[in-house]
């Protein structure tokens, strides 16, 4: 099986996409459908947990369903259907890098070039879906003369968490869909029942930056002591309450190096809020008060601040993708922040000498 198959995987129709937030792009997009205004590319950009791929995934189906109803939704009993819920509709590809890999490679872009060459099964369209559309970064050539000369029926759907990352030859080819976070009073009249936890809410969002799948996910116990244990752990280090380097040990051994690392950014985010605008959210995911968090980093100024962030948003790619040492990257950021941030530099993360000054 190609990996252009292996990816296809089951289509539930019970989604739930389109989700709230979504319902003037899907409106948007089965109106262009029904109207033969459809382009032949769509890169759907948005952060992560904001249901670009669940979205992409159900209009697929409207557009490979026989009989969709009012509303652009797949029948869900047609023939179309019933071979998307079984993962072998011949007409609909996904694309994706292969477990623990982090780039689609060109054999796998070729040969879904050559399918969608075909004619269709069906007699309709041919959808393919192709996500983390920046993990085209050495295939992407492959990919260039069925975006400039699809076929009759040819759609193509490109997924990225980080847009600017995307290829400007491929970018250029599509046409751009921006998915961004929704308002937060949205979300939490999406996210909200009757037993949720108001205070842990609060803090889900300021963790999630406001996507509300990603918050989804996060709201339960696991998060709560998590979230207590890095906000506690945290504040003792930037107060000299304990050793970073102790620290980074433990959160390199038993914190999971996703939720670590979105915890670092967000925490940066909110210390550079605190730097230019005066104040923090509402849900610190520190455990000390503001003035403590603006005493301890007095001696660091704006610059230094900035560059602690971006150096925290690479550093969560590192974690994530597993290209540096975890726990000598934990060092680079917790030594820093034990420090107050004073004089922060980046430095290279495959050097042997400390990362900090």
């Amino acid at each position: 099986m190609s990996e252009a198959e292996a990816g296809s995987g089951l289509i539930s129709l019970a989604s739930s996409a389109p989700f709230p937030w979504q319902e003037a792009l899907w409106e948007r997009l089965v109106s262009a459908h029904r109207e033969d205004r459809l382009a032949h590319a769509y890169l759907l950009a948005g952060p992560p947990g904001v249901g670009k791929r669940a979205f992409a995934q159900r209009f697929a189906a409207s557009l490979l369903c026989l009989e969709p109803d009012a509303r652009g939704h797949p029948c869900g009993h047609c023939g179309g259907c019933l071979l998307m819920q079984a993962g072998s509709h011949p007409d609909f590809s996904v694309l994706a890098p292969e477990s623990g890999k982090t780039q689609i490679p060109i054999d796998a872009v070729r040969e879904l070039s050559a399918s969608l060459a075909l004619t269709a099964h069906q007699a309709g369209n041919r959808v393919a879906l192709i996500f983390p559309a920046e993990a085209m970064a050495q295939s992407a050539n492959s990919l260039l003369k069925t975006l400039e000369e699809p076929g009759a029926g040819v759609i193509l759907i490109l997924i990225s968490d980080r847009p600017l990352a995307v290829l400007p030859t491929l970018r250029s080819r599509c046409q751009r869909v921006d998915c961004p976070i929704p308002p937060e009073n949205e979300v939490r009249g999406w996210l909200v029942t009757d037993r949720q936890d108001s205070a842990l809410l609060a803090r889900v969002l300021a963790l999630s930056g406001g996507a509300p799948l990603q918050a989804q996910s996060l709201l339960n116990a696991e998060t709560a002591t998590r979230l207590d244990r890095l906000g506690r752990e945290g504040a003792q280090v930037l107060t000299g309450g304990a050793d970073p380097l102790v620290i980074a040990a433990r959160w390199s051994m038993e914190e999971p190096p996703d939720f670590m690392g979105l915890w670092l950014v967000r925490l940066s985010e909110q210390v550079a809020r605190l730097r230019v605008l005066g104040h923090l959210p509402e849900s610190s995911l520190l455990a000390l008060p503001t003035s403590q968090i603006q005493k301890a980093l007095a001696g660091a100024d704006t610059r230094d601040v900035l560059m602690y962030h971006t150096f925290a948003r690479q550093a969560r790619l590192w974690l994530l993708q597993g290209i540096a040492n975890r726990q000598g990257l934990l060092e680079s950021l917790l030594v820093p922040w034990s420090m107050g941030l004073r004089g922060f530099s980046i430095r290279n993360p495959l050097q042997q000498e400390p990362w900090w000054e």
